[in-house]
């Protein structure tokens, strides 16, 4: 059977799952996901960008950055990174008696996780602005491993990725569209949210606003934002894979 992705039903799968996990799904990210991310933005920040002019002073001042703050940035996003393992073992499995079950599995499943973030942003940042396109097929092939491994332990992550591979095979541009679309709301929803947050604070507190709301409204953006990624890999994964077993 020929695989197709369904945009309404992914959605609506995703949908269904958020609301069947929701109190794991809040308690996870609220200690591994907000939480880190609250902390990390509060202590490190972000890049000085004022006044760049080009793609190689953003590359150099992202650098620079995180040459400044890696003792901070690296452990809270060890801790992101096991928070979203965490939620892709919940919502994959179906044999877990409780959410604490799903810690195990995914500190286990950690490695593979991180090895492929690592991957994941080489190739991206490889690929800035001459191969954005290919690199951005390619890695939406091989992301639907992100829900393999807790689905499928025993495959590892090179088993994994080629799995995710295979499953995806006839609708990688369906998939990219997906992700574009996923990525244009994200961004403005970001946005939106930062800017009406903002004013709120300046006609709160003056000018100055209040940093740490403001970075805590952005922390809980990009919570949701992350928990909603999670929830529409594994709707995608699901899809593809009952439509191969049909």
């Amino acid at each position: 059977m020929k695989h197709d992705i369904n945009y309404n039903i992914v959605w609506d799968d995703a949908a269904a799952m958020l609301r069947a996990h929701q109190e794991a799904v809040l308690a996870l990210a609220g200690v591994l996901l907000f939480l880190p991310s609250w902390i990390v933005q509060f202590f490190a920040g972000g890049p000085d960008l004022a006044g760049v002019t080009s793609m190689s002073q953003i590359l150099e001042r992202q650098q620079t950055h995180l040459a400044e703050n890696w003792h901070i940035m690296l452990p809270t996003a060890i801790v992101s990174l096991f928070g979203s393992a965490c939620i892709y073992v919940v919502m994959t499995r179906n044999d877990l008696a409780k959410v604490g079950d799903a810690l195990p599995i995914a500190l286990k499943l950690l490695p593979h996780y991180f090895v492929f973030q690592v991957a994941t942003g080489m190739l991206l940042a490889g690929s800035v602005f001459v191969l954005v396109i290919p690199a951005l097929y390619v890695l939406v092939r091989f992301w639907l491993a992100m829900a393999v491994l807790p689905d499928s332990q025993n495959l590892g992550l090179f088993g994994a990725l080629s799995r995710s591979w295979n499953v995806t095979k006839g609708v990688g541009w369906k998939a990219v569209g997906l992700s574009v679309i996923v990525g244009i709301v994200s961004i403005a929803c970001f946005i939106v949210v930062q800017i009406i947050v903002g004013l709120l604070m300046q006609l709160f507190a003056g000018k100055g606003g209040v940093p740490f709301v403001e970075m805590g409204s952005s922390a809980l953006v990009g919570t949701i934002i992350n928990i909603v990624v999670i929830a529409l890999t594994v709707a995608v994964y699901q899809q593809l894979c009952a439509q191969e077993n049909a």
